[in-house]
């Protein structure tokens, strides 16, 4: 079950299951719990039932298993926080040069893909709309990129 959830629901970033599955660390917290008691019994089963420390020690092994491989979810968030952090920038310089004009004197159209492949649900459109209920908040007088000029204004 838990293998599925974590399959279907994982935001997969090309075919890297363990280094790009978001919900991995949320799934394995539920994995971890469910597998517990059974650990413990097949433990106990092997030293003996009277074996006190048993427990402990099977939940001490499981947490240390669990933390050891959280380095999936830690690159997962590493690129994340690339990602926001580059969108931003671009969506700051795609506002900077909506405001500014383009040289030729057209008006970018509504279609025009600023961030190109990075955020392809972010067009011209949205960024005027944006603009125009104040939600974009750029600094001033931002350098704006070449792709991000060429991809509003043309070559």
């Amino acid at each position: 079950m838990s293998a599925t959830i974590a399959t279907t629901r994982g935001g997969l970033v090309g075919h890297d299951f363990f280094n790009f599955n978001r919900y991995i660390a949320i799934v394995a917290v539920f994995v971890l719990a469910a597998l517990l008691p059974a650990a413990v019994s097949v433990a106990r089963a092997y030293v003996g039932p009277r074996s006190v420390w048993i427990g402990p020690v099977v939940t001490v092994v499981f947490t240390i298993a669990f933390v050891l491989n959280l380095s999936p979810l830690l690159r997962y968030r590493r690129v994340v926080e690339g990602w926001q952090i580059q969108s931003h920038a671009l969506v700051a310089q795609a506002s900077e040069q909506l405001a500014r004009g383009c040289a030729n004197a057209i008006t970018p159209p509504d279609d025009a893909q600023p961030l190109g492949s990075l955020g392809p649900q972010v067009d011209a459109k949205i960024l005027r709309q944006l603009a125009a209920r104040g939600a974009l908040h750029v600094p001033a007088a931002i350098p704006v990129s070449a792709s991000v000029r060429e991809a509003l204004c043309g070559p």
